[in-house]
């Protein structure tokens, strides 16, 4: 039996305002937030998004 690993696609989207959602549609359909931080002091954020 074989087992393929694939590595995940990740990127960090560009720092924006604060917002409901998540901004990882701007990389294509099927990219999902992993985690988030903040940036721009505490007015931003940015999240890390894989496919």
């Amino acid at each position: 039996m074989f087992v393929i690993h694939a590595e995940a696609e990740c990127r960090w989207t560009g720092c924006h305002a604060h917002s409901a959602g998540d901004w990882c549609n701007v990389f294509g359909p099927g990219w999902k937030v992993v985690k988030w931080q903040r940036c721009n002091g505490i007015f931003g954020k940015q999240e890390y998004c894989c496919n």
